[in-house]
């Protein structure tokens, strides 16, 4: 059998994908090794039982991609990566609280301004449910310019639509 090069062209960009599918990569290394590629890095991902998770299996699939002498595609950086996932999930509707609290912690930990207005959104929403904003402060909190609980999300998905579209990774 001869190399299987359209599942490198997709290998290759397995830190670009959110989530990426890594159990295909083990029957993947299965069959290679069954077809006398034998490199040591093939042997590692074919023994991980599945289900295979990101963190177990990242640095060995950099690592066969170096023995095949494939250049991996790394050029979107993590914290985006996992902002992109966030953002699109708000985007569906789906449990936009969640995913605004680990976009308020993709600011937290990576100090980037291009999160800044996420971690706005999440403060924001926490002072309008507080008792003191409410009672003190006549519902009006100080992060988010307009923003009430009764437009809070509608905010969140309007400030995620325009970091999409502002971020290279637009694919909606």
């Amino acid at each position: 059998m001869k190399l299987d090069v359209n599942f490198l062209e997709v290998l290759k960009t397995h830190k670009q994908v959110e989530p990426f599918d890594y159990d295909l990569v083990v029957d993947w290394a299965v069959n290679m090794l069954l077809n006398n590629y034998n490199y040591e890095s093939l042997i590692k991902i074919a023994s991980m039982s599945k289900p295979i998770f990101e963190e177990e299996i990242v640095d060995y699939v950099t690592e066969v991609l170096n023995d095949f002498k494939i250049e991996e595609l790394v050029a979107v950086d993590t914290f985006k990566r996992k902002a992109n996932y966030h953002v699109k999930m708000i985007l569906q509707s789906n449990e936009i609280r969640k995913h605004l609290e680990s976009l308020y912690k993709i600011y937290l930990e990576s100090d980037n301004p291009d999160y800044k207005v996420f971690f706005n959104l999440h403060h924001a929403w926490k002072d309008l449910e507080s008792d003191f904003i409410k009672q003190e402060m006549n519902g009006i909190q100080m992060y988010y310019k307009g923003a009430t609980l009764e437009n809070i999300k509608e905010l969140i998905i309007l400030e995620s639509k325009k970091w999409l579209e502002s971020c290279d990774l637009y694919s909606c």
